[in-house]
């Protein structure tokens, strides 16, 4: 962890919390699709963020379990919207409709996985 450009301060200080200096952080790749204003598919947003670390990966795979089932079953509902999902693996894929019943506004799909604290998923950055 401690030679890597662009590691995540959020991620560094989980870590330090782990015993024995190393841990597994679950990430997530957040990406969204929309179609906002009526017009043509393609906006787009992705973004890979830190959730949370742990010192075993017994420990991260019931978290991203847990997570998972969080995002799915949330306490507060959308009020204007529909949302339809669909748990592949570790993937979730959310579709959103207007509660009125009009076409798909836009798609999110949360892509979770477990990495060491040595591995950052997001692109290489430069110094």
């Amino acid at each position: 962890m401690v030679g890597y450009v662009g590691f995540s301060k959020h991620a560094f200080h989980l870590c330090q919390r782990c015993a024995g200096g190393g841990c597994l952080v679950l990430w997530v790749q957040d990406s969204r699709f929309g179609n906002p204003t009526g017009g043509r598919w393609g906006t787009q947003k992705s973004a890979w963020l830190v959730l949370t670390a742990s010192s075993t990966e017994t420990e991260c795979r019931r978290k991203l379990r847990e997570t998972i089932e969080r995002v799915t079953n949330p306490e507060i509902p959308p009020k204007d919207e529909k949302v339809l999902y669909k748990v592949t693996g570790d993937t979730v894929s959310f579709l959103f409709y207007p509660k009125d019943g009009g076409p798909m506004t836009a798609n999110q799909i949360l892509r979770y996985v477990c990495l060491p604290d040595t591995v950052d998923p997001r692109e290489p950055r430069g110094k």
